[in-house]
């Protein structure tokens, strides 16, 4: 009897997959162009960062996967404080890859040479701070955390499960902000 169940698993699994197949082509050709989505963060700290990010998705047409190349934009609005001194500025960043759907789930993996990070607007209320250095500064640290932030992502199979897409929305679940909705602009 149980090997009768196993097969009946496995004769419904190779139907259902298939169908899941055909679903991930029809998303990866849905997602390709340009999504861009606004919301706020906290660090560990609890203060707020509101953050505007862009995707731009190429489908590539493929036998063998549903995806593509993507580019990946972000904009944060940053303030800190330490020691009486608050510093607010801009940090933006931009890094390249390849993306794929698997079971309505997007998989994304970073190129991490292609990394680019800047800081700009760098604001703060000290008359001895040398803004030059604190903004290389600020840059070179928001660079190895993103750095190590995509690194990780591609070491566990980045994945934003239960991927839907329609003509003019674009959402998915991410593990530290919820289920982000993005707009289409292109």
């Amino acid at each position: 009897m149980n090997k009768i169940k196993k097969i009946g698993q496995l004769i419904i699994a190779l139907a259902i997959f298939p169908l899941s197949s055909c679903d991930d082509s029809h998303l990866a050709e849905a997602a390709d162009g340009t999504w861009e989505s606004s919301f706020k963060v906290k660090d560990e700290y609890g203060t707020p960062t509101a953050c505007h990010q862009i995707y731009e998705f190429e489908h590539i047409k493929s036998d063998y996967t549903d995806g593509g190349n993507f580019t990946e934009y972000r904009t944060m609005q940053c303030q800190e404080q330490e020691e009486g001194i608050t510093a607010t500025y801009t940090v933006k960043y931009q890094v390249e890859g390849e993306w794929e759907i698997i079971i309505n789930d997007l998989y994304l993996t970073y190129d991490l040479q292609s990394l680019e990070v800047s800081v700009e607007d760098l604001k703060c209320n000290s008359f001895f701070a040398d803004i030059d250095y604190l903004t290389e500064e600020i840059r070179k640290n928001a660079y190895k955390s993103l750095y190590d932030d995509c690194e990780a992502f591609n070491d566990e199979d980045g994945c934003y499960p239960n991927l839907e897409v329609d003509d003019k929305t674009m959402s998915f679940e991410t593990s530290d902000v919820g289920r982000i909705e993005f707009t289409r602009i292109n």
